[in-house]
């Protein structure tokens, strides 16, 4: 307090403050600068909450299909495919493989049970694709342990015989190209119009070899006239049009980092995919890196696996987030887990929006297998347990709410040798959440009740350092524009 001779009144000195406001959340977030050098409105890591409107939301969770039940199998299941069948009738076959290696069959417009196919049984995670065959819409379905074999709605399941063992397969210009696990230093292609015939002959089917620095051949992909071959360490582009004696190949593309081949998806008019390095996005021609705020949080994840619906990429991968969450399993929650290097599981998933860019990330659950329902617009889930779901905006694992985090860094608030005083923080959530508020000593929550006004909690934290997260345990969020007021004090 101090006397002005010129106003002859009393004024007080007030000490400098500020406010720290989070006006919209879509910036996401930021893991690859220091956390310590972040903006206020920049996550340091975020999960289970979706913020692209710029508020705080449910994010992407699993709930029941109408297609497919939690638990068809008492065996649980290891994949699922629908059967389109058209030609000579008309049937909508849902395809289950078992655990065990068995298959299943049910009838869609029926609704009758699950029948048992007989004569096929798997010991690796099959593929499917449908091709009229002879006159017949046949599913073909092969793994790179058991060969192939194909059914057409009728009977029992017929194996193939003389076939390579297939690891990825792709229908271009009448022929099936296929990667294999027991010639993996070439792209097999089988005869025109049969694919279910890889002789060797001018005649019938035949291989490329691609032997060089790449690596060996995972995946294809028939995609703008072309079959890419995603290697182990780069991209091939096969020319094959007409007879095979015009066939060709060319090299478009190097990795530093391992490309995982189930992560290789057609988004539209783009590829994405996903490898030890990074995520990245491939034009046809050229390749470029994408997300790479979120590469630190990636471990090596040689089981992800990813699917495209509705312009956007589902990529199920490993993360580690460095601090253990709790896992729903079968309805209820199991031990907190962290990520465990001996054995890898997809224990997160990447929801990316190819044509604006925009991301979320949910963890909570672990992911076996990712398939797009197109004909009902449903991205069916494989848990690791053998229970299947579909993807839902939800916040939520069969009505068990996932954790939902969002994690503001250490700062010092650009004021590095001043001692701050957090005097308060105004917000509005809709639903209860806490406020986990970190200095360099100590760790405070505070609760805030859901409702449709803004929520002042008085913290009066002294500090030099301050952090905070926003935590939300149930399953619907709507949290916006959190302002924190702080006084310089020293």
């Amino acid at each position: 307090m101090r006397y002005n001779k010129n106003k002859s009144k009393l004024s007080i000195a007030t000490k400098p403050s500020r406010n720290l406001t989070v006006s919209k959340f879509n910036k996401g977030i930021n893991a690859k600068l220091a956390y310590s050098v972040l903006d206020f409105d920049v996550a340091q890591f975020a999960y289970n909450f979706d913020f692209d409107s710029g508020v705080l939301t449910e994010g992407i969770g699993v709930s029941n299909s109408d297609i497919v039940e939690q638990q068809p199998l008492e065996n649980g299941v290891m994949s699922v495919w629908l059967y389109n069948k058209r030609v000579p009738e008309v049937h909508n076959f849902l395809m289950i493989a078992s655990l065990d290696g068995k298959v299943y069959y049910r009838d869609l417009d029926t609704q009758d049970g699950f029948e048992l196919l007989q004569d096929i049984e798997l010991t690796s995670r099959p593929k499917a694709v449908v091709y009229r065959l002879n006159g017949y819409d046949t599913i073909i379905i092969t793994t790179a342990t058991d060969g192939m074999y194909t059914w057409d709605g009728v009977g029992v399941a017929t194996k193939i015989g003389s076939v390579p063992l297939i690891t990825s397969m792709t229908i271009h210009s009448e022929r099936m190209f296929v990667t294999t696990a027991d010639h993996t230093d070439a792209v097999w292609f089988s005869e025109d119009l049969d694919p279910t015939n890889f002789g060797t002959d001018l005649n019938e089917g035949g291989f490329i070899e691609l032997i060089d620095e790449r690596g060996i051949p995972q995946l294809v992909l028939s995609y703008l006239n072309y079959v890419y071959v995603f290697r182990e360490y780069g991209i091939t582009r096969l020319t094959a049009y007409g007879g095979q004696e015009e066939f060709g190949a060319s090299n478009l593309f190097v990795s530093s980092g391992k490309i995982y081949p189930r992560t290789v998806v057609l988004c539209g008019d783009s590829i994405v995919f996903l490898a030890s390095d990074g995520l990245y996005m491939f034009d046809g021609m050229t390749t470029m890196r994408i997300l790479d705020n979120l590469t630190s949080l990636i471990v090596p994840s040689p089981q992800a696996t990813a699917v495209f619906a509705n312009g956007k990429y589902y990529l199920a991968l490993s993360m580690n987030f460095d601090e253990p969450i709790d896992i729903v399993e079968q309805g209820s929650y199991s031990r907190q887990r962290q990520i465990d290097s001996n054995k890898l599981s997809n224990n997160s998933m990447i929801v990316l929006d190819t044509s604006s860019g925009n991301y979320s990330i949910s963890r909570g659950f672990e992911v076996a297998d990712l398939i797009y329902f197109a004909n009902y617009n449903q991205v069916i889930v494989v848990l690791q347990n053998g229970s299947v779901g579909k993807i839902a905006l939800n916040g939520s694992v069969f009505d068990k709410p996932l954790l939902k985090l969002w994690r503001v860094g250490m700062t010092d608030l650009s004021l590095p040798y001043k001692t701050k005083n957090i005097r308060q923080i105004d917000i509005h959530t809709k639903h209860d959440i806490e406020l986990v508020c970190r200095t360099e000593n100590k760790i405070k929550t505070f609760s805030a009740i859901g409702k449709d006004t803004i929520t002042r909690i008085r913290l009066n934290l002294q500090c030099k350092l301050f952090g905070m997260d926003i935590v939300c345990r149930g399953a619907k969020a709507f949290v916006s524009r959190p302002s924190v007021k702080v006084v310089v004090v020293g």
